[in-house]
C-alpha cells in the first residue's frame, strides 16, 4: 500500500483539529464565547465532526504504523524471521485486518455511546 494518501489524510485531519482549537481559543479570548455556546445542534455537529476526524486519523495510522514497523524490523536485521516476512509479503491483508478490528470495536461501542448521550 502506498503510504502517501494516508499521510495526507492524517496530516489534514490533524490540521483541521488544530484549526478548530485555534478558532475556539480566539472566540473564547476575544469574545468570551465558545463554539459550543452556539446551541445544542451546533455542539452535536461539532462532536460528530471531531469524531469523524478522530476516526480518519485512526484509520490512516494503521497502514503507516505497519509500514514503519516492517521497515524498522528489516533495517535492524530481523527480516529473516517468519512473522516479519509474512507481514512484508501480506501488508495489505494485515492492514485490512487492523481496519476490521477497528470496525468491530466501533460497531460494538458506537451504539452504546449514542445511547449514553456521547454526541449530545
Amino acid at each position: 500500500m502506498n503510504p502517501k494518501p494516508f499521510l495526507i489524510i492524517m496530516g489534514v485531519s490533524f490540521g483541521i483539529f488544530i484549526l478548530c482549537a485555534v478558532v475556539d481559543g480566539v472566540l473564547q479570548a476575544k469574545y468570551n464565547y465558545s463554539i459550543y455556546d452556539l446551541g445544542p445542534r451546533w455542539s452535536s455537529t461539532m462532536m460528530v465532526f471531531g469524531f469523524v476526524l478522530f476516526l480518519l486519523i485512526g484509520i490512516s495510522v494503521v497502514p503507516l504504523a505497519l509500514r514503519f514497523f516492517v521497515f524498522m524490523q528489516l533495517k535492524i536485521g530481523n527480516g529473516e524471521f517468519a512473522p516479519i516476512k509474512w507481514l512484508a509479503a501480506h501488508e495489505r491483508q494485515a492492514v485490512y485486518a487492523g481496519w476490521g478490528i477497528i470496525a468491530v470495536g466501533l460497531a460494538i461501542a458506537l451504539p452504546a455511546a449514542i445511547k449514553d448521550g456521547f454526541f449530545k
